[in-house]
């Protein structure tokens, strides 16, 4: 990832939480990462993004973005 690909989930991240009318925690920030990162990510050959952004956003943020998590 870059530093575009912060400075999007940051600002996705802020609109999201406004037009939700909540604060911005850590489900709208993986929600947004999610969103940012799948884009911006390139995998080796039998490695899925999703899989990827799953175990890293529940690593680091403590969810996986998703609706279920």
């Amino acid at each position: 990832a870059s530093i575009r690909s912060a400075i999007g989930i940051a600002r996705l991240s802020g609109e999201r939480a406004r037009r939700l009318g909540t604060g911005i925690d850590n489900g709208v920030i993986a929600q947004a990462a999610r969103l940012v990162l799948t884009q911006a990510l390139q995998m080796k050959p039998g490695r899925t993004v999703d899989g990827y952004l799953d175990n890293l956003l529940l690593r680091v943020l403590g969810t996986s973005g998703t609706s279920g998590s």
